[in-house]
């Protein structure tokens, strides 16, 4: 009879919580359709632009039995826009608005999506992680400072604005905990009236603050074995391990990869006539500029004298484009050497996978050769490899790198 009793509540249970977990699935769908439906516009009602941006998390985070890669939210407004649109006009302040979403556009990848939130406001969701999402957010800014707003009606205007970011999981693990957190760091400036970007504040556990302070703990001896002392990007020996291993790692989840060649064009005119300390300044500013004008997940490194090659996560298309803002970034900078200013340009080759080719070796030489076709062209030139380059320039390959 005990056991009659036992088997029968045994059978109760299983099923209560099967019933339970069928419920609670019922009621998430029934909650995803509602959220898709109004998203559809299908009931006639305006689409609220935060649900989009929800629901364009909520796709990215995808199914509860897999852990999601790393990813953070910007969101981006111009300070004082009233006062602008009160002062300058309705038109004015809306130029500026387009001109803070061009910049978050020009930062960013073409796979991060940007929606527009309120009157005001650009939503960026980043395929990257917390470091990379910190770096994006002072390009936003650093390119808004550079590069005033010049409005229709002859006003040149630099625009000010405010950017929050907060990634996952640091700031959370949920959608509303995320934007919440990306919204509270946005405010906390601008409250302020203060121009710049802002990362919302991790919250640790003392057992997390512990293992990072041992992680953290410097290495010199390590740092001396992987960087070059001059340029402080990676050092030429170590080149051809750390591209086989970039490229590998895009190749192996189908994604598009590219390389950058970058030669400084007549470096050893500066060498000749005002000595090996003007050079040296020249590729110290150029490691510095490339390092701030290239996002945290690419790979930069030094593989001659005046030479270096970048490691890009996108197609070749894009990466054509991203060697054009360098070259052009290049021309603009003036590198200091005591009270005087050097003036330099830069050639770039371009090639990437899979149209390229699909391992390290291969895209470096592709890249090396397109850069060879740049040089022959004149100087601050980009050029994109085309195969009939590798049938001509076979014996100027770069190899022995690898």
């Amino acid at each position: 009879m005990m056991h009659e009793t036992l088997v029968g509540a045994g059978q109760f249970l299983l099923i209560g919580g099967i019933s339970f977990a069928l419920l609670s699935l019922l009621t998430s769908i029934v909650r995803f359709q509602q959220l898709t439906h109004r998203l559809s516009g299908s009931d006639g009602e305006d689409i609220d632009p935060h649900d989009t941006f929800r629901m364009e998390i909520m796709k990215h985070m995808g199914s509860a039995h897999r852990t999601p890669a790393p990813f953070a939210i910007l969101i981006a407004e111009v300070l004082g826009l009233a006062e602008f649109k009160e002062q300058h006009g309705e038109k004015t302040g809306d130029e500026m608005s387009a001109h803070l979403a061009r910049a978050c556009r020009e930062n960013t990848r073409g796979a991060d999506s940007l929606h527009k939130i309120g009157n005001n406001r650009i939503a960026i969701l980043l395929h990257a992680e917390r470091k990379s999402a910190q770096l994006a957010g002072s390009r936003i800014i650093d390119s808004l400072t550079r590069s005033p707003c010049r409005c229709t009606s002859g006003l040149t205007i630099r625009v000010p604005a405010n950017v929050g970011v907060a990634s996952f999981p640091e700031n959370g693990e949920k959608v509303n905990a995320l934007i919440r957190s990306a919204t509270d760091a946005l405010d906390a400036d601008r409250e302020k009236g203060i121009a710049g970007f802002t990362m919302a504040p991790v919250i640790k556990t003392d057992a997390e603050e512990e293992h990072e302070k041992i992680a953290e703990e410097p290495a010199p001896a390590d740092q001396n074995r992987l960087l070059d002392e001059l340029t402080g990007v990676l050092k030429p020996e170590r080149v051809g391990t750390a591209l086989q291993k970039y490229v590998a790692r895009y190749r192996k989840d189908g994604l598009p990869v590219s390389i950058l060649y970058v030669d400084i064009d007549n470096l050893d005119r500066y060498n000749k006539h005002y000595g090996m300390e003007a050079g040296d300044a020249v590729l110290r500013g150029m490691g510095r500029l490339l390092e701030e004008s290239l996002r945290l997940d690419d790979l930069i490194a030094r593989v001659e004298a005046d030479e270096f090659v970048i490691g890009l996560g996108c197609s070749p298309e894009d990466a054509l484009i991203t060697a054009q803002r360098l070259s052009a970034d290049v021309k603009k900078e003036s590198f200091r050497l005591g009270n005087a200013m050097l003036k330099t340009t830069v050639c770039i080759g371009v090639a990437g996978a899979p149209s390229d080719g699909t391992n390290a070796r291969v895209l470096f030489d592709a890249a090396f050769q397109a850069l060879g076709e740049a040089k022959k062209r004149g100087r601050n030139i980009c050029v994109r490899f085309h195969p009939v380059m590798r049938q001509q320039k076979e014996r100027e390959t770069r190899s022995d790198t690898f």
